[in-house]
């Protein structure tokens, strides 16, 4: 059974590529902006307008604007409750401290991040390319790193949008 990664741009080509590396299959991307690329694919992958997705099978919101991204969660939640989010963690990534890592539904860490330990990522949390996450961080849903970022020691975000 495939996934729908919610967003057809540049990230959700990123994400994409981590499901590839874990052999996810994907069944389209869903074009989540009006006037954007439905009807065309990346590879062979079909983008789909939002009202064509199937609301029983899993979904990725790969959108990196946490407003956006809190939108389409929001939407997608009141067509099925019960929708899973998987969470997606690219197989370079490492995380140091298993035991004393927690990562929330919807989660997407990319490719060369590292997390160390007593760390908590809330929902739907977008770790981008290279981020490092140290001790005793808690950052809150829906926040999303730029490329390289480090954090570290007792940092606690908010939500920010």
């Amino acid at each position: 059974m495939g996934i729908y990664i919610f967003g057809s741009a540049g990230f959700a080509r990123e994400v994409y590529s981590i499901c590839e590396r874990l052999y996810i299959s994907v069944d389209a991307f869903v074009d989540v902006k009006e006037g954007g690329f439905m009807g065309g694919y990346i590879g062979d992958i079909p983008i789909i307008s939002e009202n064509k997705y199937d609301i029983n099978k899993p979904v990725v919101v790969a959108v990196g604007n946490p407003s956006l991204r809190e939108k389409i969660v929001n939407k997608i939640l009141t067509k099925n409750s019960a929708t899973d989010f998987p969470i997606l963690i690219d197989p370079s990534a490492q995380i140091l401290s298993p035991r004393s890592v927690f990562i929330n539904r919807g989660t997407i860490i990319c490719a060369g991040s590292i997390l160390t330990c007593d760390i908590v990522l809330g929902e739907f949390t977008n770790l981008n390319l290279g981020t490092t996450i140290g001790h005793d961080c808690k950052l809150d849903s829906y926040f999303t790193t730029a490329p390289l970022v480090a954090i570290s020691g007792f940092v606690k975000t908010g939500k920010i949008l």
